[in-house]
């Protein structure tokens, strides 16, 4: 007799709840696409940034792999942009009611190491911009955001 046995993966629902609110985060920030003001938001990208700055600004795709959502107000890219704001997007059903601190924030993937922590992957993100549009553009235009 062959029983067929219902196996559970550990954490998927975890990682589904995380997925469901990456995409319901976007379909928001999507909606206000569906505006007049010339300062509006003019433009969202999912998991990166807009396509030809992604592949001047990192080449390997490997350093921007900390933006969950940009969004692009006045424009459709970073040179004509008045603002553009790059977010890294956290949940956790685990921790719905309990907000992160600063210290977790800095905790890498390897225990003892930063390497790999959010506030590493921003920084690695954010000196990208500068290195490339100069800091006077970059202090001006960008914000970046971890959401929860």
């Amino acid at each position: 007799m062959n029983k067929e046995v219902n196996k559970k993966i550990p954490d998927a629902d975890l990682s589904s709840a995380g997925d469901d609110f990456h995409i319901l985060w976007t379909i928001k920030k999507s909606l206000e696409l569906l505006n007049f003001d010339s300062l509006g938001i003019k433009a969202v990208n999912i998991e990166g940034v807009e396509l030809s700055e992604s592949e001047q600004l990192d080449p390997t795709g490997k350093n921007l792999l900390g933006v969950d959502l940009s969004e692009y107000y006045g424009a459709d890219n970073y040179l004509e942009a008045e603002k553009v704001i790059i977010s890294q997007l956290k949940y956790s059903t685990l921790r719905s009611s309990k907000n992160y601190t600063i210290g977790e924030l800095y905790i890498g993937k390897k225990s003892k190491s930063t390497n790999d922590s959010l506030i590493h992957r921003l920084a690695d993100i954010f000196k990208l911009y500068l290195d490339e549009f100069g800091r006077k553009s970059v202090l001006n235009k960008v914000t970046i955001n971890s959401l929860r």
